[in-house]
């Protein structure tokens, strides 16, 4: 079965087409009986109504476009008053469900993060500023600061500390040289120190997503410096002394 009401701009609505389609009436019979009842409103002061409920749009058909209407609920319910036969009747409840079920689905509440609720923000933003030009560039800038300042994930810390243990274990195997002078746990607190520094953070867990690859390019290539191996070879020896 076609879909009897659909969400737009968060709003539940249906059209004309719709009606005419499940009751089986003309599209254009339908159209003039919604015109009616909107003359009805008018001499009724019920404008307001009209303007709430009613909604002027329009469809493609071979390359043609059409006139239709879109139909909230209480617009539905006022169009379809005078069809009373049986089958009419079964579409009317079905039509009410419909809406119901769609209107509980609008209600439903849904935790945004804290990125969404940003994006949602600038996006409600750009519909409703009337410079959408110039708002637009601003999300896009604002957008660009915020994915910048983004720190590493969990997963991307622990790809880092996977890093950086491999590139402890290499270094310590290819220079069983200095394996009187230090300690595996010297080296690794060093390559903490070293990336730290290089990256101007207070911790890898701060390292900001964008310069992820920097950073496992950082590691890969990693060794301790000839000063730090100089230091911790001279006050070894001070301490056997």
């Amino acid at each position: 079965m076609k879909e009897l009401v659909f969400i737009e701009n968060g709003r539940t609505l249906t059209d004309s087409l719709t009606i005419a389609e499940m009751f089986s009436k003309s599209h254009k019979n339908v159209l003039a009986h919604i015109k009616n009842q909107l003359t009805k409103l008018l001499e009724a002061g019920e404008s307001e109504f009209s303007q709430l409920n009613f909604q002027p749009s329009s469809y493609l058909n071979r390359g043609k476009r059409y006139d239709k209407i879109l139909l909230t609920k209480e617009a539905f319910s006022l169009v379809t008053m005078a069809y009373v036969t049986i089958e009419a009747m079964k579409y009317k409840v079905k039509f009410i469900s419909k809406f119901n079920e769609m209107e509980r689905k609008l209600l439903e509440p849904r935790v945004l993060s804290d990125k969404e609720q940003l994006i949602a923000s600038m996006q409600l933003t750009l519909e409703t500023s009337k410079e959408v030009t110039a708002v637009r560039k601003d999300v896009d800038e604002l957008k660009l600061v915020v994915n910048k300042k983004m720190t590493l994930d969990y997963g991307q810390q622990q790809v880092l500390l996977r890093m950086k243990n491999t590139r402890v274990e290499k270094f310590w195997k290819l220079n069983p040289h200095l394996q009187p002078t230090l300690t595996k746990k010297m080296l690794h607190a060093n390559a903490w120190k070293d990336l730290k520094e290089a990256f101007h953070v207070a911790s890898y867990r701060d390292i900001r997503q964008s310069d992820l690859q920097k950073a496992i390019n950082y590691l890969n290539d990693w060794q301790p410096r000839n000063k730090w191996l100089e230091m911790k070879a001279k006050k070894r020896c001070e301490n056997n002394d």
